[in-house]
């Protein structure tokens, strides 16, 4: 079966409106000419110049086993950037920022080429440039890829899901985190024809496949063991909440504010970051609260597993799960539950307020660390008490009624729920 049908994807785009579309387009262009040349945030410029020169003296394949959190595809990005750069006779801050603006261009034109709607379109593209372009995020690098896998799934490719998935993977980590309640999904899918062991062999071919030799692939160019050590790095960040506005950048409040002497006080009432150890018993505790929340929406994956938009509720809840309370969780991983908000308001429309909610969070959260280019913001962010724990305060609470929402109420009703986004 052919995976782009012309004559149903004419009487898709006959359906669409272009004019506001192309406001999206011509507002992010010049948003993004306005901040092109901004700094980002010094770690992300660090990190950049570091990898770059990584690189040139180690090259691709040793700078990646010397010692990389990311998956290998990022490195091979970066890779494309400096020569790209080189090639061009442009500085590499510039044509990184320039790869960016690429990136986003590109998810913005297949969100909206999925959903057609210009105004959800606009919301995404919002957060995937404050990320991406404002702030010098390496995220936007796996949008496209991501919500194309999305598309593919909701259309039961499932070959075609496996690979885009596994490429969104390769290029960070974090996509790794919904894959359960997507795989889920992918076998219970109801057969067309009547079910099947051949049938269901052949899913699961579809589902592995693809993945098995993205995985086999870069094993035999970087090592297994590189891979593997980069990821259980991603997983070890020695901090309790990376500026991450969440049930753990309270306890972070509480700890310097109780225990100065041993975690630092609070400086000019602004909370900072804590380095914990991983071995300490209460940090594995609140992981264990992280492991009870995400547990429940897998649970009620269970029972929502053969509708598309009860396996994105799920997702998007169990992401969130793992934003809101596990450890070392950084300001910047919230993006991807940006995606998966706007998704579901695309497939219900009374998930529309949810989804602005969350772009909400999440930009507020890069706002109050890195202001709107990278530089923190030049008055105090001090009203009785750092503004920051009221933020995380209210992302818990809001967290909580939507966990409470989808696991012990919601799930009826949202796995019947019609799927408003368009299969063509």
């Amino acid at each position: 079966m052919e995976i782009f049908d012309r004559p149903t994807l004419r009487r898709h785009f006959q359906q669409a409106k272009w004019k506001p579309f192309a406001v999206v387009i011509l507002l992010e262009i010049l948003f993004a000419l306005l901040l092109l040349r901004s700094p980002g945030t010094t770690d992300v410029t660090l990190f950049l110049e570091e990898w770059v020169v990584g690189i040139s003296q180690r090259g691709l394949v040793g700078a990646y086993r010397f010692g990389a959190d990311y998956p290998p595809l990022f490195v091979v990005i970066l890779f494309l950037v400096g020569k790209i750069a080189a090639v061009c006779s442009i500085d590499i801050f510039l044509t990184y920022k320039i790869s960016l603006v690429a990136a986003l261009l590109c998810t913005t034109l297949c969100f909206w080429a999925w959903t057609l709607d210009a105004a959800l379109t606009g919301l995404l593209a919002f957060s995937l440039y404050f990320n991406g372009v404002a702030l010098g995020y390496i995220d936007t690098y796996f949008a496209s890829t991501l919500i194309l896998s999305l598309w593919a799934l909701q259309r039961k490719k499932i070959a075609l899901f496996s690979a885009l998935f596994a490429v969104s993977c390769f290029i960070k980590w974090q996509p790794l985190i919904i894959a359960p309640f997507l795989v889920l999904h992918a076998v219970s899918i109801p057969p067309e024809n009547s079910p099947s062991a051949r049938a269901l062999a052949k899913r699961l071919f579809h589902l592995v496949a693809p993945a098995l030799v993205g995985i086999l692939g870069f094993a035999m160019i970087f090592g297994y063991s590189a891979m593997a050590a980069s990821l259980r790095r991603s997983l070890q960040h020695a901090l309790l909440s990376g500026n991450a506005l969440n049930f753990n950048w309270l306890i972070t409040y509480f700890l310097r504010l109780f225990c100065p002497e041993q975690y630092g006080a609070i400086t000019n009432g602004v909370v900072e970051l804590v380095k914990i150890d991983l071995s300490w018993g209460w940090v594995g505790a609140i992981r264990l609260v992280f492991i009870f929340f995400y547990l429940g929406a897998l649970w009620r994956s269970f029972k929502m597993r053969a509708s598309f938009a009860g396996a994105i509720e799920c997702s998007l809840v169990g992401y969130l799960s793992y934003f809101m309370f596990n450890i070392g969780v950084h300001e910047n991983h919230l993006f991807l539950a940006t995606i998966l908000a706007a998704v579901a308001a695309g497939l219900a429309p009374d998930k529309r307020l949810r989804a602005v909610l969350i772009v909400g969070m999440s930009n507020l959260n890069l706002i109050a660390f890195y202001g709107f280019t990278g530089s923190p913001l030049t008055f105090s962010p001090v009203v009785g008490v750092d503004v920051s724990i009221i933020f995380a305060a209210v992302n818990v609470l809001l967290f909580l009624f939507f966990w409470s929402d989808l696991v012990l109420r919601g799930g009826a009703r949202q796995a019947i729920a019609p799927e408003a986004i368009p299969r063509s």
